[in-house]
């Protein structure tokens, strides 16, 4: 089975210079927990709704004033198109990620393969027990007295 098969091929993006509630918004609007940031037409980077509350919002910074180049980490992890799914599902197990791009041949982005691609598409159960439990770690719960 190939990435084509059941990568998602809807991807919105959001530009660099954009501030973290244009980002909110549009993760909101399209129903998505990440978006792929450009500059210049090219991706950088990504950025999550994780990256939102935990680097923005915790840290107090004003998401009206905060452009997304602020608070993303560089680099981005992506797979080809015609992959194996079990490469790719690798790869996420190796840097423990939830998401990879998908690319085409040109190397321009054409989907997104997440976790839940994986869960709803494949019916490998064994490759999707892998991918999360590699993925996932325990919480330690502390509580505050």
């Amino acid at each position: 089975m190939k990435v084509s098969d059941v990568m998602n091929s809807s991807v919105h993006s959001i530009s660099s210079s954009a501030m973290l509630s244009e980002a909110a918004q549009r993760m909101k609007k399209y129903d998505v927990d990440f978006l792929p940031v450009l500059e210049q037409n090219s991706i950088v980077s990504v950025l999550t709704d994780r990256d939102v509350v935990i680097w923005a919002v915790a840290e107090g910074k004003d998401p009206n004033m905060t452009p997304v180049k602020d608070i993303i980490s560089p680099g981005i992890f992506s797979c080809s198109v015609n992959s194996d799914i079990r490469v790719a599902a690798q790869l996420m197990k190796n840097k423990q990620i939830r998401r990879l791009l998908v690319l085409s041949e040109d190397h321009t982005v054409v989907g997104v393969l997440s976790l839940d691609d994986l869960a709803l598409k494949t019916n490998d159960e064994h490759l999707v027990y892998d991918v999360v439990n590699a993925i996932c770690r325990p919480v330690k719960i502390e509580t505050e007295i």
